[in-house]
Order: C-alpha cells, then structure tokens, then sequence
C-alpha cells in the first residue's frame, strides 16, 4: 500500500471544474495529487479506520475549503521573485502562479544599449537581479536559480521585442527590424513562452499598426500560444480598439486574450452588456477570445501613460523640449485634457479629481489626487500633471475611472478570468512603499469575499473555476488548475465564512484574512498567517 506523505480530511472540495463542491480528502504524494475523493460518513480519529488511505501527515480541514491554487493570469510580477523570492502577496492570496510579461513588457530579450524606459523601471524594481541574460531563455534560467514561492509562467513583451530591434523608433519596422522581432519571439516560444503581449496605450507599442500585431500574433498562433493586449484604448475607443484584437485574431490564428477587461469613463458606463454580447458573436463565429478582469472600479498605471504617445517618444527629455515651444505645449494640454485624433485620453472621462498619485519619489504627494497636489503647486492639473512626468518620471497612478454595476457584470461573465494586473508585494523592503492598487493584496479574497460570500454575485464554484481551470486551460496547463488525480498539488485551504480583502486604496498594505494554507507542488509554503520560507515555485515553460 503507497502511504501519502498528506492527506487533507473533512474538507469541502471545489475542484476548479466549476462542478458541485462536496465533503471529501486530498491525498498528495510527493508533487502532485495521489486521490482524490468523498469523505466517508463519520470523523475518526485515526484515517485509516474511516477507510481512508494512509498519510504520513493528516490536516483535518473541517469548515474549510480546499480547492486548487489559485492562477493569476495577469501581473506584472516579471522581476518580484529577484526582489523578494517569497512572493507573499501573492501567496496570501492563495495564488500558486503568476502569469508575467503582460501589456507589452517583459525582462527579456534584453539589449542593454536599447533599453527603453520601462525597461529601466524593471531594471529600477530590481537593482540586485543578475540582469546578465539576454534571451528570453536565459532569463528563465536566472529565476529559475535564484527561486521563488509560486510557480511563474511568462509571456513575451511585444514593446520589449520592438525595442530589442528598432529602439523606441515611432515608425513601422523595416524588414530586417520585422524580421528580428519575429525570430526574437520565436526564441522566446521556443524557450517556453506562453506568447506575446501587448500593451498598445504606451510607448512604444502604440506606435505599432495593426499589421505589425498580425505578423507577430502568426509567429505565437503556428506554437498555438496566445496574443494577449491591452489594447489601444479602454474608454470611448474601447469597442474599436476590441475590434482590432478581435481582427489580430482572425488573421493570424492565435488564440486572443483581452486583458483587464473594463469599461472606462463616464461615457461607457453602462455597455458592459454589449461589450460581452460582442465577444460571445466572436466566439460563436469561430475566432478563439477571451478575456480577463480584476474585480475594482479603478485602474492604475504610470501619470506618463497620460500624456499623448508622440510626446513621449524621446521620454522626459523629449517632452521637456516639446514643451519649451507654446504652440506645442498647448497642443499637449488639449490633448491631455480632450484626447485628440488617433488617440483618446483618460482624463475626460475620470477627471482630474479622480487620478490619484499611488507612487512617486515625493511621498507627500502619495494619496493625493492631481486637482489636490495642482492646487498646492500652483498649477492647472494639465500643468502639474506636465510637471510630475518631468519632476518624478516613474510616478504611478489610479484612476477611479469604471462603474461598479459594469464589474459586476463583467464578473459574472462565466468565461472570464480573474487576473490582479498587479505584482507580488511586500509590507516592507524595497517593495513596500506607496499606496499601490489594492488589488495587489486583494483580488483574489476579494472576490471570494465580497462577490462570493457577501453579495452572491457568483456561487464558489464559478468562482474558483475562474482562478483555475479556466485560466489553466486558457495557458495550456493540463496538469494545473484541477483537483484530480495525476495532477500538480498547488493547492490552497479557505474559510469562506472568514476570507476577505484587507487591502484598501488608502491603506493597501494589508494582507487578507481567511487563507489558512497554501501548497506549492505538493509543499507547505503558507500556514495561516506564517509563510514557511520554501521557495516550491517552479518556473513553467510552454510545450514543455
């Protein structure tokens, strides 16, 4: 008789398939999950006598849920493991992977004479990294060395690739620069990538047209990996803008991953409906899309995402010069307060009030909004927010820009996923700084909490399915995502009647309640409130 080394007894079993939970045991041996199964009637002592398999280690789970780890499929968390291996808010949320490289940017393929500027942020959020790879390979390697709590998983950055090739150049590739893009992803894919991202609201992915998108996206559809965007614009272009990803797809084959799905500005509140009856008609017609979310009314990115993409093509400098002759600066002005042809701004439909500083080497101004922060300065919010871009380049911010009634209704969507678009975080250490967006230390209780047990906006099982299969699906991961036998045991144990987020946007730092235990590959990375220190992640590499 095999003797597991855990069973876990008197839980209640989600399994991520989106059937019905029902009391049962998970056995694991070694990494993976040895059986799964219903607990017989009564509660013993000894397992054994209630029939059930021999365990070197028994968990009695009574009053918990026991459900696969939880995947993220959207972060930024590409260079977190270098800063802090144990990747706790993401652990403490039940996450056991993390799905980087998103909305264009990715640590790799890294050219150090063309690092653009939100390489330079990565390079910034991690100083003691080795950042000796070059190849997307390579970079897997390096954190596949160093460690890390949760399993990674990584796309390729399509602003990344471009700059590896032609700078930040705001023009279209020539063949040769096409040429080494295409064979730079086909590296990264062949080295496991599980695709290409893009991000086309910042520099310097917007500058790419849709053909450029088609040519790449055929490159990850011949691997049938996915073409993942945050696409050109999420306010009044938005169903334009999803209309283009939705044409990527078509054309090239891969498979298409809407990112952080949202409807943003006043203007749009109000058409999640439409915007999903949109994507079912894709569906139905063929074209394989999908989509993500995380379940807040706000955004976050950097105050220079706001300023119109010619005027960053240069960076701060470049801005700095532009601004210098008035007809130029006011044409910035315009278009930051009112969009302008080819691009729309966020700021008409949040207003200034609403953008609130999350980050920035003046901590005063952290937690304020730019009305607030222009009235101490003196300034026009348009001006100030100028001001800040050249003052303090890496300045995040938020933007309590969606209408709840629209998360709702995006949530409640069976096949879309939930995904933080955060990076894993610490209460301290270089990390631990700011008012980051809470979702960083709450997407995935909060979901379980507040739309779950709170506001019945879905049952358990349709969420967890959201946090598991549907995502391991999704990515490919046939050995992840489902409580069964055979598979991997990211496993994570819940109260339902306790789970919740901490995590606000005036004090984020705040882990959430409710996880009783993580395991990563079979391992016991989080026990209640304590984080054991073992570095279980595995670095997961597609088609592998």
């Amino acid at each position: 008789m095999v003797v597991l080394d855990l069973l876990l007894t008197n839980g209640w079993i989600v399994d991520g398939s989106g059937n019905p939970g029902y009391a049962g045991y998970v056995g694991v041996k070694a990494d993976r999950v040895a059986v799964v199964g219903r607990q017989p009637a009564g509660r013993p002592g000894r397992a054994a006598r209630a029939g059930l398999p021999e365990a070197r280690q028994v968990l009695d789970a009574a009053g918990m849920v026991v459900a696969p780890g939880f995947i993220d499929i959207h972060t930024h968390s590409d260079v977190s493991p270098f800063v802090n291996p144990l990747m706790e808010s993401a652990v403490r949320q039940g996450v056991t992977t993390v799905v980087s490289g998103n909305c264009g940017s990715s640590p790799a393929p890294y050219t150090p004479e063309k690092s653009d500027d939100s390489m330079n942020w990565l390079r910034s959020l991690a100083p003691d990294a080795p950042w000796d790879w070059r190849g997307y390979g390579e970079f897997l390697d390096r954190l596949e060395e160093w460690g890390l709590a949760t399993n990674f998983a990584g796309l390729a950055g399509h602003g990344t690739l471009r700059v590896a090739a032609m700078g930040g150049a705001n023009r279209p590739p020539n063949r040769n620069e096409f040429r080494q893009m295409a064979r730079l992803l086909e590296e990264a894919l062949d080295h496991g990538a599980f695709g290409v991202s893009t991000g086309l609201i910042y520099v310097p992915g917007c500058y790419a047209d849709t053909g450029e998108l088609v040519g790449l996206a055929r490159v990850a559809g011949r691997h049938g990996r996915l073409y993942a965007s945050h696409v050109r614009g999420e306010g009044p272009t938005l169903f334009e803008a999803v209309q283009e990803a939705i044409a990527v797809g078509r054309e090239s084959g891969a498979p298409v991953q809407v990112s952080h799905l949202k409807l943003e500005g006043r203007s749009m509140w109000g058409r999640a409906e439409e915007l999903l009856d949109l994507l079912g008609q894709v569906r139905r017609g063929g074209i394989d899309v999908a989509a993500d979310q995380y379940p807040y009314p706000a955004w976050s990115t950097g105050l220079a995402a706001l300023v119109p993409p010619w005027a960053m093509e240069e960076g701060p400098e470049g801005l700095a010069r532009l601004l210098e002759d008035p007809s130029t600066r006011d044409r910035i002005i315009r278009a930051l307060e009112q969009g302008e042809p080819g691009w729309s701004s966020s700021v008409p439909g949040v207003g200034w009030e609403n953008v609130v500083i999350s980050d920035c080497e003046n901590r005063t101004y952290e937690g304020r909004n730019l009305t607030d922060v222009a009235r101490e300065r003196n300034q026009s919010p348009a001006d100030a927010c100028l001001a800040l871009v050249l003052e303090y380049p890496r300045t995040g911010v938020i933007g309590h820009a969606m209408a709840e009634a629209d998360v709702l209704r995006i949530l409640r969507e069976p096949d879309v996923m939930v995904g933080s678009d955060s990076l894993a975080l610490a209460p301290y250490g270089p990390m631990g700084h700011g008012k980051p967006h809470p979702r960083s230390y709450g997407t995935f209780p909060r979901v379980l909490g507040r739309y779950v047990r709170e506001q019945g906006v879905l049952s358990l099982e349709a969420a967890v399915r959201k946090m598991t299969s549907l995502p391991a699906d999704r990515l490919g991961l046939k050995d992840r995502g489902r409580l069964a036998e055979g598979a991997f045991a990211d496993l994570v144990v819940f109260d339902l009647a306790a789970i919740q987020d901490r995590a606000t946007f005036e004090a984020p730092h705040q882990y959430p309640t409710g996880i009783a235990a993580v395991f990563v590959n079979g391992t016991l990375v989080l026990e209640g409130d304590r984080h054991t220190g073992a570095l279980a992640g595995r670095v997961l590499r597609a088609g592998r």
